[in-house]
């Protein structure tokens, strides 16, 4: 897990470092987990943007 500020730029690498196959193009996907407390316990839910 890994905790990122939104207001500052994402930068770094992803290095392939095999592959069988000719990769066209590369998704990266943000996921925002909320997490409520209550009596019961915790919940997360993860939301795409």
């Amino acid at each position: 897990s890994l905790v990122c500020s939104i207001f500052n730029p994402f930068t770094g690498e992803i290095a392939i470092e095999a592959c069988d196959e000719k990769i066209k193009s590369i998704e990266v996907q943000l996921v925002r987990v909320e997490t409520c407390g209550c009596a019961d316990g915790y919940s997360k839910d993860g939301n795409n943007f």
